[in-house]
């Protein structure tokens, strides 16, 4: 069980690191100044590491924006790895005499995390890496000129 997590979260981290990267190498394609391209860059992966999920919890973000978790690579990856990692297990504490345990899936419902979502998460950064591929290849065919 736990070499399947091992391969599974290195799949994930694979497939995170891809997608964010080929998102980024988009906004350098579509933007020709580079200082305005590094903004643009770092603003888009400050509000997509926003909404992941480490820094707000999901049942808190007003329904206008709540579509930006939707989009936000990181929530993928995040919570993907997080389900990976503590699904299954159980936290035991002993305290005043009292035995204290709590399931892995009840403190990750706690956060807003699907616990059921580790499949679909991995379906979905596959997704976006290739949807951002395809975009980024359109991206240099129609924005790009060769000059010699």
């Amino acid at each position: 069980m736990n070499e399947n997590k091992f391969w599974l979260s290195l799949i994930i981290l694979v497939l995170f690191n891809l997608a964010t990267a080929v998102e980024i190498l988009i906004i350098g394609i579509l933007i020709k100044e580079p200082g305005s391209a590094t903004m643009v860059g770092v603003l888009v992966l400050l509000f997509s590491l926003l909404f992941a999920g480490l820094f707000i919890n999901k049942e808190t973000i007003p329904v206008a924006i709540s579509w930006f978790e939707n989009v936000s690579v990181f929530h993928y990856g995040y919570e993907a790895l997080s389900v990976n990692e503590v699904n299954g297990l159980v936290l035991k504490e002993r305290k005043y005499g009292l035995d204290i345990s709590v399931p892995g899936a009840v403190i990750l419902s706690t956060f807003g995390f699907d616990v059921s979502a580790v499949v679909r998460d991995i379906w979905t950064l596959g997704g976006m890496l290739v949807i951002f591929i395809v975009c980024g290849y359109l991206g240099l065919h129609f924005c790009v000129y060769e000059t010699r």
